[in-house]
């Protein structure tokens, strides 16, 4: 989301969610005193945690789960 990244580098963006806030300028003062932290875009196809937020489509949801070594439970599997 470069909404994310432009309120970082951006003292004029202003959010109003309070615990938001208060990591941006977090981040905004590591960046500033030059930390080494770097604030990059993630595309959306590279966002894992969508696997635990939205209805992705099976060829991303399987991508993903697969990269976070997630299977199917044993007990689908189980007779009885």
């Amino acid at each position: 989301c470069f909404t994310v990244v432009y309120m970082i580098v951006s003292h004029v963006h202003h959010c109003h969610r309070k615990h938001i806030e208060i990591c941006i300028h977090f981040i905004r003062e590591k960046v500033a005193l030059g930390h080494g932290v770097r604030v990059l875009h993630v595309p959306s196809s590279n966002q894992f945690v969508d696997i635990m937020t939205k209805d992705l489509p099976m060829q991303l949801f399987t991508k993903f789960s697969f990269s976070l070594c997630v299977c199917d439970s044993p007990a689908l599997f189980a007779s009885g």
